[in-house]
């Protein structure tokens, strides 16, 4: 099936948002790979069964030349 990649600015949205379309996705085949700073909630998307992919995020985001550098990144 298709791979969907799902990210955000924190572990904790994805894994408190987005944890029952994470559990869709993977229970219709797919494979979901969850992008965002690692904390204490990024062993649980692991254990939904998401891949997850450390990424350096500035939370403030107001540094377009930051912002840019992050997005090259991945």
């Amino acid at each position: 099936m298709a791979k969907i990649a799902i990210s955000a600015n924190t572990s904790w949205y994805l894994f408190n948002f987005r944890k029952n379309t994470i559990l869709a996705l993977i229970e219709a085949g797919h494979t979901v790979t969850a992008i965002a700073p690692r904390d204490d909630y990024s062993i649980k998307l692991e254990q939904l069964g998401a891949r997850f992919i450390d990424i350096d995020i500035d939370q403030g985001g107001t540094n377009p030349v930051n912002d840019t550098k992050t997005f090259f990144c991945v």
